[in-house]
Order: C-alpha cells, then structure tokens, then sequence
C-alpha cells in the first residue's frame, strides 16, 4: 500500500488523534528530543518500554481500534490494519528500537488497568515510537475523556 493513503486511513478513526510522523535524528539524541521531533508533547521522564515488532503491531491495533477512554469501536479493524502494517513497513526505519510509554503489556491496556511512564497533553495518550540510525517516526494514539 502507498504511504500516500495514510492520511485517508487516519481520517477513519471516530475518536481522538492519530499522528504519524517521520524526522531526522540520531540515536544518540535524548527520547524528549526525539518526541518533540516527532510532534508527541511530550511531559514527565525518559523511560520506555521496549517492544519487538509483533508487540508493537498488536499495540497499535489495540489502540487504533479502540477508543483509550471509553473502549468504543474507534477504527474498523481492516483499516488499522492496513494503516499499521503500512507504517511499520514504510515509514519505521529499519531495525529501529521499538518503543511505547506503556508500562504494563497488551492484557494491561485492553482490561482497561494500565500506567503510562509518561505522558502528553491528552488524557490518554499511546503510541510506538520507532528510533533508527539517522531517523525516527511514529504512530501514536491520543484519545481525551
């Protein structure tokens, strides 16, 4: 699929944010460096949770379909698909550090009892963050109550 659609897919989703984004970087620079650069407003420490790359595809998934405040239907499941494997596949660069402020795993996200090891803005704001060599990009997730 063209990166060209992603702007398409990202409308389908009913609730929040969705921000995808590619910058240049290095992998020495800070994790709040790389967010700023990426357009996550980031607030609080540099902790992560680091994921391989089936983790962060089944993460994305959860949070594209549904919403992070009310668990609603957020995004048909075909359409975060395609979005996902897309961006992972396009956009993330390759053999990136995987990561995602979550502290707990997929089970603690979808019951609906998870912490974040840092926050943004938004009330709940998800997301994988892929750091490579000379670039980083995102697909990040930002719902409000």
């Amino acid at each position: 699929m063209a990166p060209s659609r992603i702007p398409d897919l990202i409308s389908k989703r009913r609730v929040g944010r969705v921000l995808v984004s590619v910058v240049n970087t290095s992998r020495k620079d800070p994790l709040p460096t790389v967010l700023h650069r990426l357009g996550i407003r980031h607030q609080g420490g540099e902790n992560s949770t680091e994921l391989t790359a089936d983790v962060a595809r089944e993460l994305l998934l959860t949070i594209l379909t549904k919403g992070l405040a009310y668990n609603d239907d957020a995004m048909p499941l075909a359409v975060a698909t395609e979005l996902v494997d897309t961006t992972m596949s396009v956009m993330f660069p390759a053999g990136a550090k995987l990561v995602t402020n979550l502290a707990g795993g997929i089970d603690d996200l979808r019951s609906r009892s998870y912490s974040l090891l840092w926050v943004t803005d938004a009330t709940f704001p998800v997301g994988v963050v892929a750091i490579g060599g000379r670039s980083a990009a995102c697909l990040w997730v930002e719902d409000e109550d």
